[in-house]
């Protein structure tokens, strides 16, 4: 850049570009004009290649010398720069003088020389600049660099430009053999060229930011590199060798990557990040919008900070980290949603005062369901039939769930009130039954001891309570669900339990689907049942798990 500028004026004074940078730097539109100095055995060749270039029937009209300098070698630096004086003063003497040729001579300084000295002995015959960067096609701030962070460099990035980074951050990650890497590696590739997923880009691109502004990876990026070298046995001498803003860039590549790592671990754990965003259907699906709303969540998602900065610059070694996977997820970051709704719960939601207000209508309508009971007691003769009497229990088993109105108010109204906390999540509360099914699996898994096989029966029954007394199924409901019936629940991962292994794969506990929610519930219970009478097991056993679907479901049997 600086030879293009001023082409006419180096055609009467030679240029001398001084550099820490290596030679492999140079760009390779120099290397048509590039002559390296130890490429000659004898300086009586070297002047005869030099003359040759300045001889008038020489088409070429740049010369590009490259050199390394030793301090041991000051003696031929000294002998280079005459012969190169010499042919130069004898062409501008010349009646060929019109004839422009320019001549730059590249100095690379080695790590030696810096303790030392450089012989600088000015001349008009030479300009001499110090180029920090070969292969940098613009002009460096010195402030800029000095001063600037690694937030302040992403910033200024393209998000696409990430990608890279990215790729880099994968190859830290140690995955199960269930995880295809080489997939992971072209799906990402597509995620972050393609616009269609500008949304993923830019969360990605804002947790970046933020794990970037916290501790000692804030401090700028030339204070850290010092830090850095200090650490190491070199100590700053590690700094001398090669491009100063070479060591920037690399410092500002590997921080970049750990901040990306730290990322990536959360996303991929329990395999998040590939329920989602399969990057070949080129379309944002119910899944990739929920992802991206969690991930955008500081509150739901928090991203470990970085430690151990300088240390892991200093160390060449590349550090592998597990990626961690109890089970592999249909949900994205279904098990810190769920203990984001349960704190929400029981921390902001269960202490409402409008919640609080309902316990009292409740203990006020158990007491009239009391009294209403005992005045029936006493006015019911004996003689009514077993079968009403039956249809009467039932009744009242179902009335336990569905027409205590105060209690099931108190479940309903938690449930609308964590849905308004949930608004924060795009498209949470409208998700589809299916998307529902998918997270209560996945909180099963998570929290319960079930076998595989018996989640889906489970995931029934919470799907069913919530249906029957919320009205509908949603995460929101499934979750209140989860919270009030917890006991129920537990009864019937403790009946699950009590399936032996062999058992396991002969059990059915298939159901019609088209039933009402209740029913529903008591035809599982009901099969539930049956295998356990099948095997011997007696009621009295079986009803302190069951409780009140334990007789509801003999009701539904008799029924039958």
């Amino acid at each position: 850049m600086i030879v293009d500028k001023h082409h006419d004026k180096f055609a009467e004074q030679m240029l001398m570009v001084l550099t820490l940078d290596f030679e492999c730097n140079l760009g390779k539109e120099w290397h048509a004009d590039l002559l390296k100095v130890e490429d000659y055995n004898k300086a009586s060749d070297f002047e005869k290649a030099v003359e040759s270039f300045f001889n008038p029937k020489s088409n070429k009209n740049r010369l590009l010398l490259q050199y390394r300098y030793e301090p041991q070698n000051q003696t031929q630096f000294i002998q280079i720069k005459h012969i190169l004086q010499k042919a130069h003063h004898k062409h501008l003497k010349s009646e060929n003088k019109e004839l422009k040729k320019t001549v730059v001579c590249i100095i690379h300084i080695g790590k030696g020389v810096v303790d030392g000295s450089f012989p600088l002995i000015f001349s008009r015959k030479w300009k001499y600049v110090y180029i920090d960067y070969l292969s940098c096609t613009e002009s460096i701030n010195l402030k800029t660099l000095l001063t600037q962070r690694v937030t302040d460099v992403i910033k200024n990035e393209p998000t696409p430009n990430i990608c890279n980074n990215i790729r880099r951050a994968l190859g830290h990650l140690r995955f199960p053999a269930c995880v295809d890497v080489y997939k992971e590696l072209e799906r990402v590739s597509l995620l972050f060229k393609d616009n269609v997923f500008e949304e993923l880009q830019a969360v990605i691109k804002q947790r970046l930011l933020s794990v970037l502004s916290i501790g000692l990876i804030n401090e700028p990026i030339a204070h850290i590199i010092l830090q850095c070298a200090k650490r190491s046995k070199n100590d700053e001498n590690q700094l001398c060798e090669g491009s100063f803003f070479e060591h920037y860039k690399h410092t500002t590549d590997k921080l970049v990557t750990m901040g990306l790592i730290n990322i990536l671990l959360a996303c991929y754990e329990n395999c998040y990040f590939q329920t989602c965003f399969n990057g070949f259907e080129r379309q944002m699906t119910e899944l990739d919008h929920i992802f991206v709303s969690c991930a955008k969540s500081f509150s739901l998602l928090q991203i470990e900070e970085i430690k151990q900065v300088t240390s892991r610059l200093a160390e060449d070694t590349i550090e592998l980290h597990v990626v961690p996977i109890k089970y592999i997820a249909q949900f994205p970051f279904s098990h810190l949603l769920h203990r984001w709704c349960q704190k929400q719960l029981v921390d902001e939601i269960v202490n409402n005062p409008r919640v609080m207000a309902l316990d009292e209508t409740i203990k006020i309508e158990d007491v009239k369901v009391e009294e209403i009971k005992t005045d029936e007691i006493k006015t019911e003769e004996m003689n009514i039939e077993e079968t009403k009497v039956e249809d009467q229990k039932t009744s009242e088993q179902h009335q336990f769930i569905t027409t205590q109105s105060g209690k099931r108010i108190k479940i309903v109204q938690s449930g609308k009130l964590l849905a308004t906390r949930l608004v924060e999540f795009f498209s949470l509360n409208n998700c589809s039954e299916d998307t529902c099914q998918r997270y209560v699996m996945d909180v099963i898994v998570e929290i319960f001891s079930v076998a595989s096989n018996l989640v889906p029966s489970l995931k029934d029954i919470i799907l069913c309570i919530a249906c029957t007394v919320c009205g509908s199924i949603s995460l929101a409901n499934c979750e209140t669900v989860l919270y009030f019936y917890g006991d129920v629940i537990m009864k019937y991962v403790t009946i699950f339990s009590l399936i032996k292994g062999t058992d396991i794969n002969q059990l059915e506990i298939s159901v019609e689907q088209t039933l009402p929610s209740f029913d529903l519930l008591v035809q599982i219970t009901n099969n539930l049942c049956q295998h356990f009478f099948n095997i011997n097991i007696g009621i009295n056993f079986l009803k302190q798990f069951f409780g009140i679907t334990f007789s509801a479901s003999i009701a539904y049997k008799k029924k039958k």
